[in-house]
């Protein structure tokens, strides 16, 4: 830990529901001296879209909840509790905020329209002084990696794939570490 200061990181697990190579659980548990994880059951994914289809159906709910119950297992291992919530993001982590005293919070940087919604609300309702920490941990290839301009991306995705092989190496996440016990 390189901070004096007693800190406290809240890991809001989204589409990243591993703890062996992910990076933003890494880094929070190896800048704080506590870690909490956090997880939301979004109602919004369970409804009907335009389109009438329903996002999330049985068999996706039913892997879901198995995927989510062998992360709890795995972050217990490592003393991080996770809390799991039924309901949308923003109406939650303020308080999860103020009830256990975070400095930091560390998520998966998303793109898409879903999912930047939410992290707008999330960031609007959140004081200044909780430092974000938004990180890129989906990808083979991190985007800060590849020295190749967008200009020079090759068209045709067998030649970027064999660039990307030659000139950019795939970046070693270490497990993350066992922290002392959450009080």
């Amino acid at each position: 830990m390189q901070n004096n200061k007693e800190t406290t990181a809240l890991v809001w697990f989204k589409n990243d529901l591993r703890t062996h190579d992910n990076y933003s659980l890494s880094k929070a548990a190896s800048e704080n001296n506590r870690v909490i994880a956090v997880y939301f059951l979004d109602p919004r994914y369970f409804k009907k879209d335009g389109f009438g289809f329903i996002k999330t159906g049985k068999f996706r709910t039913q892997f879901l909840l198995e995927t989510l119950s062998n992360l709890k297992d795995s972050l217990k291992k490592l003393n991080i509790p996770l809390l799991i919530f039924i309901e949308q993001p923003e109406d939650r982590i303020l308080k999860l905020i103020k009830d256990f005293g975070i400095d930091r919070l560390y998520y998966q940087k998303e793109w898409t329209q879903e999912e930047l919604i939410s992290i707008k609300a999330v960031k609007n309702s959140i004081p200044i002084t909780v430092k974000i920490h938004e990180i890129y941990d989906q990808f083979l290839y991190h985007p800060e990696d590849i020295a190749i301009e967008i200009k020079n991306i090759p068209q045709v995705f067998t030649a970027f794939r064999k660039k990307l092989e030659k000139y950019t190496s795939i970046r070693n996440i270490n497990n993350v570490k066992k922290l002392p016990q959450n009080k």
